[in-house]
């Protein structure tokens, strides 16, 4: 009797707490949905908004780093820290902010945040900026194929010639008389270019003006690229004084290691002093031949590699005896720093080359890993933003080999970096690197044929719009001279098509 005198109401619900809106007292029981920031990717995405072309859009995807049964769903907005909002905006998706900067461009910090109704998140306030396009003249921009010769040199230790220029001199004459060979690509070492002392760059003058003099001579216009070798394999010694000027030595500026199972050498780039005396060179190179006709793209370094952590294995999985007394595993470099001033750099010289492309190589940059991939595209969008189509970018390796570089162009990165399908719109340099291509030798020395031919590795190029394709001329490998100017001749030497937006004079 008690039981029905009392109301439906009090009838405990499944939460034991009764709620007189509902008839029973049984309110439902709702698991509230929940939002987070994955913050350790959304930092090592490191993505950077300074230096935005003024003329561009910028889109970059956040919800990615959303977490949460909410991340779907969750409503971005966004909001200035402190400064102008400029004309970001959420974009059309709504899974990311966008700006169209405009020609008077702007700067000031904003933080993106997300809601799902009840929970909001923020992400760490950004700095970001548009700068002005800066004015250039037409840039002499070689359109086809090219030489070089891998890890060989123009020099040794004495200044007399060495593999690179003796090469030169005896197939200069077949490159100077196929039109479709437009360019020789020369490798100077360090120790090549400057002198004893700091300042004196006679060697590397006397080396160009000779290269350019030949070209000169060529039955159709034929010019020289110029690139410095700052690593160097398979190797110890400190005191090369082919691979590095005296004072450079004297100054205890080199380090070697054992790294990825094989002897390296590279400077102690940690020391400002060094970027500045390495600039300098590079500087005076680029002020001297800027103008020259035939000098036709200048690059800092043969490859961006530098070992930041050095091996405590070598390839076969055995523990190494690093030389100099380090310790393996042991870090060497402060790669921050280094992407910092290897940029400043690339910058720098921009400035100097008014008429002339300056090839960045980005294969690799340290430490590798996951910041690899974010650091390219902040280089990239930060000289495209400053010197749109002034920059050749590739590496020593064919497109077929996919390192970082080359899948960050083609979009694979494009979720945590912003950076979709670029080939199109930036320049690009195929580098045939012939080692790749094998020089494997069976049971009786004899040479296997890879598995890549100049033909298949020419196509390759050439669909991922390379405007140069730089041929590989090693005496010692499976493919001679011989069976690349064929594949060369095959495809009447037709490579990519410059993008759109340049200012170019047509080699």
């Amino acid at each position: 009797m008690a039981l029905a005198l009392r109301s439906l109401h009090d009838l405990p619900s499944a939460t034991g707490v009764i709620d007189r809106r509902y008839p029973l007292g049984d309110a439902p029981v709702i698991s509230q949905s929940n939002l987070g920031i994955d913050k350790v990717a959304f930092k090592a995405a490191a993505y950077n908004l300074l230096q935005l072309a003024s003329n561009q859009t910028f889109d970059f995807n956040y919800r990615q780093f959303l977490t949460g049964s909410s991340a779907a769903t969750a409503v971005l907005s966004i909001n200035a820290a402190s400064g102008s909002l400029g004309n970001w905006r959420i974009d059309a998706s709504g899974n990311g902010i966008s700006i169209a900067t405009g020609a008077n461009g702007g700067s000031g910090s904003l933080f993106v945040s997300a809601t799902n109704g009840v929970d909001t998140v923020t992400f760490d306030v950004q700095v970001w900026s548009a700068v002005a396009v800066a004015q250039q003249g037409q840039i002499k921009l070689v359109v086809g194929n090219g030489w070089w010769t891998d890890n060989q040199f123009w020099s040794g230790a004495t200044g007399a010639a060495a593999q690179e220029k003796s090469n030169f001199d005896n197939y200069f004459p077949l490159w100077s008389a196929n039109p479709l060979s437009k360019y020789f690509y020369m490798s100077l070492t360090w120790g090549a270019c400057e002198g004893p002392t700091r300042g004196d760059y006679s060697k590397a003058f006397a080396a160009i003006d000779y290269a350019l003099a030949k070209c000169a001579t060529a039955g159709h216009k034929f010019g020289v690229i110029v690139e410095i070798w700052q690593t160097f394999f398979n190797t110890f010694s400190l005191t090369d004084l082919a691979s590095w000027p005296q004072y450079v030595v004297n100054n205890n500026w080199i380090i070697a290691c054992i790294a990825q199972g094989a002897k390296r050498t590279q400077p102690k780039w940690d020391i400002d002093d060094l970027w500045s005396a390495f600039g300098d060179m590079c500087q005076a190179i680029c002020d001297r031949y800027n103008s020259h006709p035939l000098f036709y793209g200048f690059s800092t370094m043969d490859e961006s590699v530098a070992i930041s952590i050095i091996d405590s294995k070598d390839a076969n999985g055995n523990t190494v005896t690093q030389p100099n007394g380090l310790s393996p595993g042991q870090t060497i470099l402060d790669s921050a720093h280094y992407n910092a001033k290897f940029l400043e750099l690339q910058l720098r010289l921009l400035a100097r080359l008014s008429n002339t492309p300056l090839y960045v190589p980005l294969n690799y940059l340290p430490p590798g890993g996951s910041t690899e991939a974010p650091t390219m595209a902040n280089m990239i969008n930060t000289i495209e933003a400053q010197y749109p189509k002034h920059a050749i970018y590739g590496g020593p390796d064919p497109f077929v080999r996919q390192t970082t570089f080359q899948k960050l162009v083609a979009g694979v990165y494009q979720s945590t970096t912003g950076m979709a399908d670029i080939r199109k719109n930036i320049l690009l340099m195929n580098r045939v690197q012939e080692a790749f291509l094998g020089n494997t030798k069976d049971s009786s020395g004899n040479l296997i044929k890879p598995g890549n031919t100049p033909q298949q590795l020419y196509d390759n190029a050439v669909q991922n719009n390379a405007v140069m394709l730089t041929w590989n001329h090693q005496t010692w490998e499976y493919y001679k001279y011989a069976d690349e100017i064929a594949a060369i001749q095959a495809r009447n030497g037709v490579v990519g098509t410059p993008p759109a937006g340049g200012s170019y004079t047509i080699i």
